[in-house]
């Protein structure tokens, strides 16, 4: 199988996609934590693994090498560093850019989570309850 994909057979990759696209579904989302993230991030990953097959030594597994680029473009993604590549339905494409630096994308659970003791300050430490039934409305 990995002997016609290297020669370009797009059925054979396809193959090898099914095969191992649970598990690199499963390590993508542990590293990024969003599901849209993680989907456009193995879109990259399959098309640099059939750019990058002719080129597969074997030195290890072909699972180890997917891994390893599924590890190093979440990376990227988190670092800010991926490279966009736009790519046309002819099959042309222009030359990658890199994407402006931005911070770790957090939850918005989490980011939220984060900023509200720094928000509220020191008065937040005492737990207040308050009742709608004691206000006057004026």
């Amino acid at each position: 199988m990995v002997a016609q994909a290297r020669t370009g057979d797009v059925g054979a990759f396809g193959h090898i996609v099914d095969h191992y696209d649970r598990r690199l579904r499963a390590l993508a989302y542990r590293l990024l934590g969003e599901r849209d993230l993680m989907d456009d991030v193995l879109q990259e990953v399959y098309v640099k693994a059939f750019r990058a097959l002719p080129r597969f030594k074997g030195d290890a597994s072909l699972g180890t090498w997917l891994f390893h680029i599924t590890y190093n473009t979440c990376i990227d993604e988190l670092r800010g560093n991926r490279k966009v590549v736009r790519l046309f339905a002819d099959g042309s494409g222009c030359r990658p850019r890199r994407r402006r630096h931005r911070p770790p994308r957090l939850g918005r659970r989490a980011r939220h989570i984060e900023t509200r003791p720094a928000r509220l300050g020191a008065a937040s430490a005492q737990p207040r309850v308050l009742r709608s039934d004691t206000f006057e409305v004026a």
